[in-house]
């Protein structure tokens, strides 16, 4: 009975490493985009999080949707002011990222 208890308590151990893993990865992750990145890395982190992390089974995905919501909106200004230069298409591609970051959210 003692290794059985054992057995069990390495079980929880290991069930509940994995449940403070997904949290720090969150919480790390939700930090790192609260600094102030590039555009290039901006682009990149929203290409990202849907398909590496927001996969990882984290304990609460919907955190993220201030970050897409937030870079939806840059895209949006950027966009407006910018509409005869040229350089917007690149903003509008920030939109579209965000868009589909939010749309992975929502299914």
């Amino acid at each position: 009975t003692t290794t059985k208890k054992k057995k069990q308590q390495k079980k929880k151990i290991s069930f509940q490493s994995i449940a403070k893993f997904r949290k720090i990865l969150q919480e790390a992750w939700l930090s790192v985009l609260r600094l102030p990145i590039s555009s290039k890395l901006h682009k990149r982190a929203l290409r990202h999080l849907p398909t590496n992390v927001l996969t990882q089974r984290i304990p609460s995905p919907l955190r993220f949707a201030d970050f897409f919501s937030a870079s939806f909106d840059i895209g949006c200004k950027n966009d407006d002011n910018d509409s005869t230069s040229g350089s917007g298409s690149t903003d509008v591609i920030t939109s579209l990222l965000s868009l589909q970051g939010l749309f992975h959210l929502m299914t």
